[in-house]
């Protein structure tokens, strides 16, 4: 019977509840939050991360590392190279324009097509008619020579020398009437032809010189594609070889900020608590002191030694986080002009997502997903934070700048003062998760609660029916029992009735036999 019990008083728990109810045995009553230790990590990662080490490691400066067209445009340079060519641009766009390496090549273009024998004809590239072999056929460039001069794109990656020859492409120069091309000087082409006539204001100039403007289209689409193509190879070349410079510079220096702060952290992690020590304790000597002093730095260099795989792997991860954050500042400046500090928010928000993504791909083991969850969040928010952190920072420091007593070391104390509040908003937000986490664990708690009372009444209920199953089980083994004993004492019954039977009539023969023996007597 109580083997019997033993067996089958057992009752399943899936491995989710299971698991809940170890992690909720295990852990410690309460849900509270150290403050103060919160505190500390937090204000310890704000002075290792954008607002402590980046601002004496990272030069960032507005438009970011390598200057875009856009910039360039604008007089914002990353370079005093940069600087200077822009100042160049800007005497191109205003002094008068010098020529005479631009069409130093025509003449002797002229000369060869006018020796040439009558069958090599001369056709006008935008009427189709043909030209006279003399001082009526000129040699144009179809996107000028002044346009590409001037253009940003051309004193920002090219040399003088490259912008002629770039003029000078194939697909740029064709034949037309001297006429046309007095008309049309620097102008586009198709400007130019839809334009009217000052004498004539209803007439056009494609209309008066007879230009075909299909043929002219073509001519003009082809010019302005090699052109391009050519400028744009250039300026991809020119920014390609600084992204790479700048980017190696920053994935280093974004590198050895990871590592060193890793280091640091948990230098000035361990310093806290060893302060934390002495004031509990006491000051003893100064010798106690120097002996806390050297245990510290003996236990960093082991925790160095023990750690620098770690580190690396981190520095590694970091440094590729910069290369991929000076690509994007560089695209993006491509699109409109970043302030100094957008550039440390797309750093640090790139940061933040490689540290989320690689939470996700690779977690801490025994980590769950609700967890992993919750801390990819955590990530992201703190980034959220130290952005608008960032922002603020310049805002800061105008108004600090607004009074006069403040003004000299205004940059100092607006970083100063959006440390300590983006540290608050960050502990604040470690805390509202923590409190997401506890809520959590709460609701997870009361499931597992329910679980183990459902458990227990199941229990009960297979208890109670394990008994009643013994008691009939103990029933039909008695039942049973009892009608083989029964049977067995009727069959005795029954064999002692026949014997008694047998004896009767025995009896009754012997007396027949007396009576007749008795008779003959």
């Amino acid at each position: 019977m109580e083997a019997l019990l033993a067996r089958e008083l057992v009752v399943d728990i899936d491995n989710r509840v299971e698991q809940l109810i170890l992690e909720i045995n295990s852990a410690p009553s309460g849900q509270a939050v150290d403050f103060a230790s919160d505190l500390q990590g937090v204000v310890v990662d704000a002075i290792l991360g954008p607002f402590g080490l980046s601002r004496a490691m990272f030069a960032d400066k507005d438009g970011g590392q390598v200057t875009t067209v856009r910039n360039f445009e604008n007089g914002i340079t990353a370079t005093a190279e940069d600087a200077a060519r822009h100042t160049a641009y800007g005497k191109a766009r205003d002094e008068t324009f010098d020529r005479s390496d631009y069409e130093a090549s025509l003449p002797r273009e002229r000369k060869a097509i006018f020796r040439a024998d009558d069958s090599v004809a001369v056709q006008d590239a935008y009427t189709g008619k043909p030209l006279p072999k003399d001082g009526r056929a000129h040699r144009d460039h179809v996107v000028s020579a002044h346009e590409i001069e001037r253009s940003a794109k051309g004193q920002l990656a090219q040399t003088r020398e490259e912008r002629v020859a770039t003029a000078n492409l194939d697909d740029n120069k064709v034949w037309t009437h001297q006429s046309i091309n007095s008309s049309k000087g620097d102008k586009d082409l198709m400007e130019w032809s839809l334009s009217t006539r000052r004498d004539v204001p209803t007439v056009t100039n494609g209309e008066h010189f007879g230009v075909d403007f299909s043929r002219a289209e073509e001519v003009h689409h082809t010019a302005r594609k090699a052109v391009d193509r050519t400028q744009n190879l250039a300026v991809a070349k020119k920014q390609a070889a600084e992204l790479l410079k700048t980017g190696s510079r920053e994935a280093g220096t974004l590198a050895l900020r990871q590592v060193i702060g890793l280091v640091l952290k948990d230098v000035a992690e361990g310093l806290i608590e060893d302060i934390k020590a002495l004031v509990r304790e006491g000051f003893r000597s100064v010798a106690h002191l120097v002996d806390t002093l050297n245990e510290r730095l003996q236990r960093t260099v082991t925790q160095v030694q023990e750690r620098w795989r770690e580190y690396l792997k981190e520095g590694l991860a970091a440094g590729l986080t910069g290369f991929l954050s000076s690509l994007t500042t560089l695209v993006v400046n491509s699109l409109v002009t970043t302030a100094k500090r957008v550039v440390t928010i797309i750093r640090e928000g790139i940061l933040a997502i490689a540290r989320s993504i690689k939470m996700i791909v690779a977690p801490p083991e025994g980590m769950s997903a609700k967890q992993v969850a919750l801390e990819v969040l955590k990530l992201l928010s703190g980034a959220l934070v130290t952005s608008l952190g960032l922002m603020m920072q310049e805002g800061i420091a105008k108004m600090l700048e607004s009074v006069p007593l403040l003004a000299p070391v205004a940059q100092e104390l607006s970083a100063v003062v959006t440390t300590i509040l983006s540290g608050t908003a960050g502990l604040l937000t470690v805390l509202a998760f923590d409190h997401v986490r506890a809520a959590l664990a709460f609701r997870n708690k009361e499931l597992a609660d329910r679980h183990r009372e459902h458990a227990t009444t199941l229990l009960k209920m297979q208890r109670g029916w394990v008994m009643i199953q013994a008691a009939k089980d103990h029933v039909h083994d008695s039942s049973a029992a009892f009608r083989h004993q029964l049977e067995r004492d009727w069959l005795e019954l029954d064999h002692c009735g026949a014997a008694a039977d047998q004896s009767l009539d025995d009896y009754s023969a012997s007396i027949d036999s007396l009576t007749d023996m008795l008779g003959r007597l």
